[in-house]
């Protein structure tokens, strides 16, 4: 498959790139399995999961970037989880963050039960840049 952003026919529109340097395709079946341990015995339905990797395939692939670090999809997912079950959110982090101690795993708990979901404030958004119908940036009116 041929990349139509570089042009590289070595990889895929979206690989990742792993905490050792590797490239690796994005998976959405991994990914997916990722998700189906995390939750295994909680109330979580295929479909939310599912719903959870579609997201941030879609988000991964509007940047138009043909690689992105696992780092970020790991935080992607983990924000997702985090607002839908906070022992599934815990359980992927803990393999995701390499939980080295319990001490590491409690660190994670105390943040959520100090941060419940729905409490975290939002990061700061950057305003988008409107265009115009020919994709030329929009001067900015401000009724003056």
């Amino acid at each position: 498959m041929k990349c139509p952003f570089c042009g590289a026919t070595d990889n895929k529109v979206v690989d990742s790139r792993e905490k050792d340097g590797r490239r690796e395709e994005f998976s959405h079946q991994k990914l997916l399995g990722g998700l189906l341990v995390a939750s295994k015995k909680r109330e979580l339905s295929p479909s939310q999961l599912e719903a959870i990797v579609d997201d941030i395939e879609n988000v991964l692939r509007g940047r138009n970037a043909s690689e992105v670090p696992s780092l970020e999809v790991g935080e992607m997912v983990m924000e997702r989880l985090r607002e839908l079950d906070e022992i599934a959110y815990v359980r992927f982090a803990s393999v995701y963050r390499s939980f080295k101690d319990v001490k590491d795993m409690r660190a994670t708990i105390e943040d959520v039960l100090a941060h419940p979901p729905g409490t975290r404030p939002e990061p700061p958004r950057r305003p988008r840049k409107r265009r115009d119908a020919e994709g030329r940036e929009l001067s900015l009116d401000l009724g003056k």
